[in-house]
């Protein structure tokens, strides 16, 4: 869901797929984190943040970017839950 729409370039929904948690770390795409002792993630790929929140079975976040060149960047808000691997 959309929080910035960076000047509406950035006004549709997006979908997440294979945002993948093992152990302690997590992977999705590009991006390479570490879940801290605290439950947080952050992730950077360029100029693109990942970060939020594990609680429990659910990842509560958000992801920016930033397009200093290319004016305002977006933001949206994530919201994953668990589901069984496959």
């Amino acid at each position: 869901m959309p929080l910035n729409t960076g000047g509406g370039v950035c006004i549709a929904n997006q979908t997440i797929r294979d945002f993948k948690v093992t152990g302690n770390s997590v992977r999705w795409g590009r991006f390479r984190g570490t879940i801290a002792a605290d439950n947080g993630l952050q992730m950077v790929n360029g100029n693109t943040w990942v970060f939020g929140q594990f609680v429990g079975n659910r990842f509560d976040g958000q992801i920016s970017t930033s397009t200093r060149a290319n004016g305002p960047g977006c933001s949206f808000m994530m919201t994953l839950e668990r589901t069984s691997s496959q």
